[in-house]
């Protein structure tokens, strides 16, 4: 009895551990399209992929740290300059020509009320 609680436990666990991102989505879709096999090479495949870009981030962190540390400057100015390049162009671009919306006091009227009847009144 208490072996079957256990391997219910751990198919449990399995179930709701598996990730369900578009990574998984494209294996299970490979699996009911194609077969199990073609969703398993699937599975291993990603497997593989996350172990070995996962193994290079332990590896190479330390490096990667030191050498943004000795390019902080230059990065810093970069980055400011494509900030401004941004802002530049969103503040000399015109408007399109779109129809105007009614005010948004207006539309917040009933929300503020709302909060208001939240609010403590001592």
């Amino acid at each position: 009895m208490e072996a079957d609680f256990f391997l219910r436990g751990m198919l449990l666990g399995f179930v709701i551990a598996a990730p369900v991102g578009p990574i998984g989505l494209l294996c299970i879709r490979r699996t009911l399209t194609y077969g199990r096999l073609t969703g398993l090479v699937s599975g291993l495949g990603a497997a593989s992929a996350d172990a070995i870009f996962g193994t290079i981030a332990a590896l190479g962190l330390a490096t990667a740290t030191q050498f943004l540390m000795d390019q902080s400057s230059w990065l810093a100015l970069v980055g400011g300059l494509v900030l401004l390049f941004i802002g530049g162009r969103t503040f000399l671009n015109t408007p399109l020509n779109a129809p105007l919306r009614p005010a948004r006091a207006a539309c917040l009227v009933p929300m503020r009320r709302r909060l208001h009847s939240q609010l403590p009144t001592h």
